[in-house]
C-alpha cells in the first residue's frame, strides 16, 4: 500500500480506538488516559512510517540513471541473484541495483543473496500494486563452483532469504536458472516445471517437447548436434537433481522451485578452473574439459520463460487498504457488542436481583421495626432502578448499553 494509504488507515484505527473509549463505561482518568495513549501511538506510528518508507526508498540506488516501469506495468517482475549476474547485468557497483525491461517483462539485479527481503520491500515501497507480479530467478552455473559444501551452503542461504521475503506475503515463485558451457552455438531453453518428468524445449515461441525438437530437422549434422545438446541437458539436470534441489526443498518450504531451466551457451564468464562441472564429467564419462575462462560473456536472459510465472490477482492498494479498514472495524465492533452485551448483562442481574430482594422481604408486623427498615431499603434502591430505567426510556439510552443489546425496557414496569 502507499504511504498515504497507511496514514488513513492509522487515522482510523485510531478514531475506532476513540470511538471504543466512548462506549466502554470506564472512570474519567481511564478514558483519558487511553486517550492519551492513542495519540501517541498514531503519532509515533506516523513518524516511524515515514522514516520507514524513506529508508526504503533510499536503499533503491539503480545504476545509470535507471527508474522502474510505471506503477500500471503488468509483466512479471524478476528479482535476479545467483551467479553470472555480471554477464546479465554487466559490471554494475555493488551498492547499486540493475534493471532490464522487455516486453516480456522486468529483471532486477539483487547485489547478494542477504539482500533479497530488503530489496523486496523497497520494490514494493515504490510499486505496492506489483505484490503479485513479483518473482525470483536464481542462478547456479555448476561451471562457476568448485567445491559442493560452499554451493550447497549458498543454496541454503538463498531458501532462508526467500523464506524470509515471502513472510510479508508474497508468494515470490522460483526460477532456478543453470547456464551450461558447450562447445556448439547457443541452444534454445530447456525448462520444466517441479515434479514434471520430461523437458520442454522453447525455441522462437514454440513449445515443444525434447524428442519433438530432435525429429524436427532432418539434416545429419543439426540432428547430431541436437543429440549432443540433449545428452548435455540429460547430465546437467541429473547435476541439479544431485547438488541443487535437495537443498532447495525443505520441511518449511517443500519444492521451492517451481520452474527449472537450462541454458547452453558457448561462453560461461567467470567459470573456474577444478569446477563441479569438470569434478562432475571427470568422474561419470571420465573426460576434461580444458577450455580456457572467458571473463567476458553475456548471458542471455530467459525472456521466454516468463509467461510461466504464475501472476498472482490484481488487487490495488485502495483494494487491500479497503479490506483492512473493513477488518478493523469489525474488530472494534465486536469489541463494542461484547462490551455493551456484558453491561446489559450486569444491569439485569442487578435489577432482577433488586427485585427477588423485595420479594424475599416478609410483610413486616407492628413489632418487627427491622422489617419496615429492610423493606424501605429495598424499596428505595427499587425506586433508584426506576428512576435509572425511566431516565434511560426518556432521554434514550447511552451507548455502553445501547448498540441494539438494551434488555433493561422489559424490567422498567416490574
Amino acid at each position: 500500500m502507499t504511504f498515504n494509504l497507511y496514514r488513513i488507515l492509522y487515522l482510523w484505527a485510531g478514531a475506532l480506538v476513540l470511538a471504543l473509549l466512548a462506549i466502554i463505561p470506564l472512570a474519567i482518568w481511564v478514558r483519558a488516559l487511553g486517550v492519551l495513549i492513542a495519540v501517541c501511538c498514531v503519532a509515533w506510528a506516523w513518524v516511524s512510517l515515514r522514516h520507514r518508507v524513506e529508508r526504503q526508498r533510499g536503499s533503491v540506488r539503480l545504476a545509470d540513471n535507471m527508474a522502474l516501469p510505471a506503477a500500471s506495468f503488468r509483466h512479471p517482475v524478476v528479482l535476479v541473484c545467483g551467479d553470472g549476474l555480471e554477464g546479465l547485468f554487466g559490471i554494475v557497483p555493488a551498492e547499486h541495483l540493475a534493471l532490464r525491461v522487455t516486453e516480456q517483462g522486468c529483471y532486477v539485479r539483487v547485489p547478494s543473496l542477504k539482500q533479497l527481503p530488503v530489496v523486496t520491500d523497497s520494490v514494493l515501497a515504490l510499486r505496492p500494486g506489483w505484490g503479485g507480479q513479483l518473482g525470483v530467478m536464481f542462478t547456479v552455473n555448476p561451471g562457476a563452483h568448485s567445491d559442493d559444501a560452499v554451493l550447497a551452503g549458498q543454496v541454503r542461504a538463498f531458501n532462508h532469504q526467500v523464506a524470509l521475503a515471502r513472510k510479508r506475503g508474497i508468494a515470490l515463485p522460483l526460477l532456478l536458472v543453470s547456464y551450461l558451457q558447450t562447445l556448439q552455438g547457443e541452444e534454445p531453453w530447456f525448462s520444466w516445471n517441479n515434479g514434471q518428468a520430461e523437458a520442454r524445449v522453447r525455441d522462437a515461441g514454440a513449445c515443444v517437447s525434447l524428442d519433438e525438437w530432435q525429429q524436427q530437422i532432418t539434416g545429419s549434422s543439426i540432428q547430431a548436434a541436437r543429440m549432443h545438446a540433449s545428452v548435455q541437458l540429460n547430465s546437467v539436470v541429473a547435476w541439479l537433481h544431485d547438488a541443487v534441489l535437495p537443498h532447495l526443498g525443505t520441511r518449511s518450504s517443500p519444492g521451492l522451485a517451481t520452474i527449472c531451466a537450462v541454458k547452453l551457451v558457448p561462453a560461461l564468464p567467470y567459470a573456474v578452473k577444478g569446477s563441479l562441472w569438470q569434478q562432475w564429467l571427470r568422474s561419470k564419462v571420465a573426460l576434461i574439459d580444458n577450455r580456457p575462462v572467458v571473463t567476458d560473456a553475456v548471458l542471455p536472459f530467459p525472456d521466454a520463460l516468463l509467461s510461466l510465472f504464475p501472476l498472482g490477482p490484481l488487487r490495488s492498494p485502495v483494494h487491500r487498504a479497503s479490506i483492512a479498514a473493513v477488518w478493523l472495524f469489525a474488530v472494534a465492533g465486536v469489541v463494542a457488542l461484547a462490551s455493551s452485551a456484558w453491561q446489559n448483562t450486569l444491569l439485569v442481574r442487578q435489577v432482577s436481583d433488586d427485585l427477588r430482594r423485595y420479594a424475599a422481604i416478609p410483610q413486616p408486623t407492628q413489632r418487627e421495626q427491622r422489617g419496615f427498615l429492610w423493606r424501605e431499603d429495598a424499596v428505595t434502591v427499587l425506586r433508584q432502578d426506576a428512576q435509572r430505567l425511566d431516565a434511560y426510556y426518556r432521554h434514550g439510552v447511552p451507548l455502553a448499553f445501547g448498540l441494539g443489546l438494551y434488555r433493561g425496557e422489559r424490567l422498567r414496569a416490574p
